[in-house]
């Protein structure tokens, strides 16, 4: 189905107090050289399974480590309120080599309404960490649609590139945590002005070729286009709609857009890849020109 309205459960943590990063991925890391100059071996130091090869220099430490570092200093420069309610989600690609937490925070949030449906979008962190060389050290803010728990990235692709390119640096993220809020009603506002932006008859019928110049290809607009009418159906013909289909190809599989089966456990990463075309697309000049119209 193309909307996931049915109620699921969510598990609040105090993230001060109950934060803990699961067992699998809070390993000590092992290295070994290789037959190879100037490489070595990544290995869990728990199960002593090789995880990738890395350069002599290469710099890493332990997912735990980074995870903890990270969530001391949200919980440092939020309030209190903000971090005693949170619902923070784990996942991991390449055999456990790369690590995400994408954290929710219901405490703060803004209400999005149509002339068809109200919703409520609550703030969101999103913090990747790799110890193979295969993924950049991230952390970004966003949100997330607590009607159909829809997933959004704040900031423009470039900015979102520029991040997935360059060195972490937690002294830069921190900076970041403190703008997060601002920068958090500032998007909220941007998203009302879609939810306030209603199709006429001319450009619901003429939806599905307008996508394509966002950067979809045919088949892709094509689904897309079918995503929105359901998305439509419940929150009006307006860009919001849109938007909505688009994060929640980004954010689900049970919507007409199915994985690729690649192993070695890529599920997070492909849907990351999802989430970062979603700003793409919004940041297209065709998009724009709907929320100008």
């Amino acid at each position: 189905m193309a909307l996931d309205i049915t109620n699921y459960q969510k598990e609040y943590f105090n993230l001060t107090t109950d934060f803990k990063v699961p067992q699998h991925l809070d390993f000590p890391i092992v290295y070994e050289h290789t037959r190879f100059k100037g490489k070595k071996y990544v290995i869990n130091g728990n199960t002593s399974e090789v995880l990738g090869i890395v350069g002599d220099g290469f710099p890493s430490v332990p997912h735990g480590d980074f995870f903890r570092n990270i969530v001391n200093a949200i919980v440092e420069n939020f309030g209190s309120e903000d971090t005693s309610k949170v619902v923070p989600k784990f996942s991991s690609a390449h055999n456990g080599a790369v690590a995400l937490l994408d954290i929710t925070f219901p405490n703060i949030s803004y209400t999005i309404h149509t002339n068809k449906h109200t919703t409520e979008i609550s703030q969101r962190a999103i913090l990747w960490h790799g110890i193979d060389g295969t993924k950049s050290n991230l952390g970004v803010f966003g949100a997330v649609d607590d009607f159909c728990t829809n997933g959004m990235i704040t900031g423009t692709y470039e900015q979102v590139r520029k991040k997935n390119t360059s060195g972490f640096s937690l002294s830069n993220f921190v900076n970041e945590i403190k703008q997060s809020h601002n920068n958090f009603i500032e998007h909220a506002k941007y998203l009302q002005r879609m939810a306030d932006t209603n199709f006429h008859t001319q450009q619901m019928r003429n939806l599905k070729e307008l996508l394509e110049p966002m950067g979809m290809s045919k088949r892709m607009a094509s689904n897309m286009y079918d995503l929105f009418l359901t998305e439509s159906s419940v929150r009006g013909d307006n860009l919001w709609s849109l938007y909505s289909a688009m994060t929640n190809y980004s954010s689900h599989t049970n919507n007409g857009f199915t994985l690729k089966e690649m192993g070695n456990d890529t599920r997070a990463t492909s849907m990351w890849d999802r989430e970062q075309k979603v700003v793409k697309w919004t940041n297209s000049t065709a998009f724009k020109e709907l929320l100008a119209a």
